[in-house]
């Protein structure tokens, strides 16, 4: 049966409950995966997309500049408050999810399996501590910032700058959301619907395993 019937005890039917949290943490998890697949693809996208832009309004001020002897005004503010921040923070849980960060396995690659890992699980607790820590301490600063209008002044323009802020907790929050599913489909032994990658290629799920 689909549900769990909460009119038999564990003694009736062994292992009951047990299965019926099995299907509830599995359709947790694949909720989750594809979620978190449309969100750092978005993410991504949303980067890619910036890159380009800031691509083409740098050498649009470039050409007014040198050609007609004029500069744009929010140039600067723009480029260093909007479109850096979000190349920068914006990809962050798309390069975790295709396994694309920095990892020395120099001692580790000669550990037994299991430890190797463990080792790997507690890693990625570590990581979600920290991008959890950010995020939440720059969604105070981007608070902050919005409380009080934060811009700047270029050319005599005014430009406001508080709506970037929020760019670096959405990145950090991104990230830790990541590694947290990589936690718990590691941990309960569940397929990756997300779409998980190492630095060679897809990830082997605990799940894919025992099927």
């Amino acid at each position: 049966r689909g549900g769990c019937d909460v009119s038999e005890t564990v003694e009736e039917r062994p292992g009951a409950c047990l299965r019926c949290h099995g299907r509830r943490v599995r359709k947790m998890t694949r909720q989750l995966g594809h979620w978190l697949r449309y969100l750092t693809s978005g993410l991504a996208i949303v980067a890619d997309a910036l890159v380009a832009l800031m691509m083409l309004h740098i050498a649009f001020e470039v050409m007014m500049r040198y050609v007609f002897g004029i500069s744009v005004p929010g140039t600067l503010t723009l480029v260093s408050k909007y479109y850096l921040p979000a190349v920068v923070f914006l990809p962050l849980a798309m390069a975790e999810r295709r396994g694309n960060h920095i990892s020395v396995e120099v001692l580790t690659q000669v550990m037994p399996r299991r430890v190797q890992k463990a080792l790997e699980v507690f890693a990625w607790l570590l990581a979600t501590a920290v991008f959890a820590t950010l995020a939440y301490q720059t969604l105070l600063d981007a608070l902050k910032k919005t409380r009080i209008g934060a811009f700047e002044l270029d050319f005599g323009y005014q430009f406001m700058t508080w709506p970037s802020y929020y760019v670096l907790p959405v990145g950090f929050a991104a990230i830790a959301l990541v590694l947290l599913y990589k936690i718990a489909i590691t941990l309960f032994r569940k397929p990756d619907h997300l779409g998980l990658e190492t630095g060679d290629g897809p990830a082997e799920s605990a799940g894919a395993k025992r099927s």
